[in-house]
């Protein structure tokens, strides 16, 4: 288990005591991931703020900063931990369920472990790996809201709830793997369909089919 998760990672903890922390929620252990939270809460906006600074030299600091702020925010953190499939990995105190808050908290915590472990170029090196699809599709040119969060916008000013994200299956052989997903508003009685290479592209897909669906 920690072993695929490190694979995922592309680091490998010298200390293992640190990843098992990393993974512990407090509901578990008193021993757990808040102070590592702490660490990795800082070093991340570090880390995205260098390699925003390098890929973009030619973007104001404004633009960074818009950037790095949605980089950063909570729903993004539990994206990077579905593709790690971090919620296989956590320890939950007894009737404790995953929520987006835990995941995002235990990827801020990983961070960190790999910090105090390795690191600031470990640290940052994971930072950029476990980011690399959300770097790659960054365009300055575009507006910098995806489909997702136009879609979870547009149902908060409308007063209904946000919209649920299902993963249906996979299709293909492990190196050409495509994810279904489905997109629904149970307000509205609405679903919408959606795949990609990747669980996030997929869920962009159904929520821009969403939103094409409420425009008709």
């Amino acid at each position: 288990m920690a072993a695929a998760l490190e694979s995922r990672l592309g680091y490998r903890f010298r200390r293992p005591e640190l990843l098992e922390q990393a993974l512990t929620h407090r509901s578990f252990a008193a021993d757990n991931n808040e102070r590592l939270e702490f660490i990795g809460d800082g070093l991340l906006g570090c880390a995205i703020a260098e390699e925003l600074f390098q890929r973009f030299p030619q973007l104001a600091e404004g633009r960074l900063t818009r950037f790095r702020s949605e980089l950063v925010r909570r729903e993004r953190l539990a994206m990077i931990a579905e593709s790690l499939e971090l919620h296989a990995d956590l320890r939950l105190g007894t009737g404790v369920h995953v929520t987006p808050a835990i995941l995002a908290n235990a990827v801020e915590a990983l961070f960190g472990a790999i910090f105090i472990d390795g690191g600031y170029e470990a640290a940052r090196a994971a930072v950029a790996t476990a980011y690399g699809e959300l770097l790659a599709a960054l365009d300055p040119r575009a507006e910098l809201k995806d489909h997702k969060s136009r879609l979870q916008e547009l149902m908060q000013a409308q007063g209904r709830k946000p919209p649920q994200y299902r993963l249906i299956g996979k299709q293909g052989p492990d190196n050409d793997l495509r994810f279904e997903v489905s997109c629904l508003i149970a307000d509205l009685s609405l679903e919408t369909f959606g795949s990609g290479a990747s669980l996030q592209k997929a869920q962009q897909h159904a929520a821009k089919a969403m939103l094409e669906k409420l425009a008709a």
